[in-house]
């Protein structure tokens, strides 16, 4: 009787613990719920061997920009922004120019850190118009202001007529001397001074060619630089150099040129496949005080975009400038030359590192976006300055960059992009808010 009792009392005290169990885990359940929302089911792993490889740059992409990980989720193959991070790129999504004031700004090695306002208008006198207008100032004191103004589609038959009005002052501008073999050690400052009145506009031939033509009025003037760790008297840097009269010389030009461009991107802003060739052929003449200045310059552009896998896109360009001027005219003043260098090409060296007569230019991207209007980038250039391309070509003295960067967009175009660039010559450091 005593063994039936205690085996009672042990059972008992077995389904007391079973139903506690029972009633703890109904009521945390709710702690343990997935959110389907960022978890999703796991399927079978049945890619073939072409499609993980090119995984591969994925994973190289991700390690220049381990600091978005307290700003970006990649778990699930989605992006997923901390609310953080949606309040600061809904500040750009959502700016809507109808009209009104924007802030711009950048920063770059010798201007130094820039500010400004934008004004931009979708109507002037009538709907359609487009009216831009443009200031900046900087630490190292450069100046841009420009008025851009395009006509309304309704008012004419070509595409992209505009009007464009600009000033630029630039008292830090750095200068190496000629060729691919000039010394990082032989770099001068000199302020350049710039104002150009631009007129242009484009013809549709087709869904994908496209036919330009630009006319310009240009005057530039250069004087002594301001930088003052720099030698900047123009006199001195012609000596130290071995300059020629003309190479510093202050001029006026006018010029007209023609484009042509096939465009077969599947879109102008990000695109993920496709390409873009264009060449443009412009014809240059000094006057007044230069007027025995008179070139031709051409620029042959070459892009191609790859959709490697789920929009990761390689994209590579070409670029290639030559100038040809007629032997009875006079040499041109190294500004007006081809260069490499700075935020637009090269972007290891600084502005206008390397000059001559031409120049060539490869550039490999792997561009991965991490949410709607932004992707991140890796990138590297090569590129080379040649006097003549026919008989100074050659494959060696070629100079490379390498780095990463981002950048962000809006339906208008690219409204911000910062990159950080890696030379033997050093690193830069670029950002542009391109409002």
């Amino acid at each position: 009787m005593n063994n039936l009792k205690r085996f009672a009392q042990k059972q008992t005290k077995t389904f007391i613990l079973i139903f506690c169990f029972l009633v703890l885990f109904c009521f945390s359940a709710d702690a343990y719920k997935i959110d389907s929302t960022r978890v999703r089911p796991k399927q079978e792993d049945n890619n073939s061997l072409g499609q993980k490889l090119i995984k591969v740059p994925t994973l190289i992409i991700y390690s220049p920009f381990w600091i978005t990980e307290k700003v970006v989720d990649f778990s699930a193959n989605k992006i997923f922004l901390s609310r953080p991070a949606k309040r600061f790129y809904s500040l750009f999504k959502q700016v809507d120019r109808v009209w009104g004031f924007y802030p711009t700004g950048g920063y770059g090695g010798n201007s130094g850190l820039s500010g400004g306002l934008v004004f931009t208008s979708k109507q002037v006198f009538t709907k359609g118009e487009r009216l831009k207008i443009k200031g900046t100032y900087s630490t190292h004191n450069y100046q841009r202001y420009y008025v851009r103004y395009t006509l309304p589609s309704k008012f004419k038959p070509f595409r992209d007529t505009r009007l464009l009005i600009e000033y630029q002052k630039k008292p830090y501008e750095s200068f190496y001397g000629l060729g691919v073999s000039s010394l990082q050690d032989d770099e001068v400052a000199f302020t350049a001074e710039e104002g150009d009145i631009v007129g242009s506009f484009s013809l549709k031939l087709s869904s994908r060619i496209n036919f330009g033509f630009e006319a310009s009025y240009r005057i530039i003037n250069t004087f002594d630089g301001e930088d003052p760790d720099m030698e900047g008297n123009l006199d001195s840097i012609k000596s130290n150099l071995s300059l020629n009269d003309y190479d510093l010389l202050s001029t006026r030009l006018i010029s007209g040129g023609i484009s042509l461009s096939y465009d077969w991107r599947d879109n102008p802003f990000q695109p993920s496949r496709g390409g873009f060739n264009q060449i443009d052929i412009i014809y240059n003449h000094g006057i007044k005080r230069s007027d025995d200045i008179e070139y031709l310059t051409g620029y042959l552009d070459l892009q191609q975009f790859f959709n490697l896998y789920k929009k990761r896109i390689l994209a590579v360009r070409m670029m290639v400038e030559g100038i040809n001027r007629p032997d009875n005219t006079s040499p041109l003043p190294f500004y007006l030359k081809s260069s490499l260098g700075g935020e637009d090409n090269l972007r290891g060296y600084s502005t206008r590192r390397f000059v001559d007569y031409n120049s060539a230019l490869l550039t490999i991207e792997y561009r991965y976006p991490v949410y709607f209007g932004a992707d991140m980038f890796i990138f590297l250039d090569e590129g080379r300055v040649f006097n003549s391309l026919d008989e100074d070509f050659s494959l060696s003295n070629w100079r490379y960059s390498a780095g990463f960067g981002l950048r962000m967009w809006n339906p208008e175009g690219m409204i911000l992009k910062t990159e950080v660039a890696f030379g033997d010559e050093g690193h830069r450091f670029y950002l542009q808010l391109l409002m």
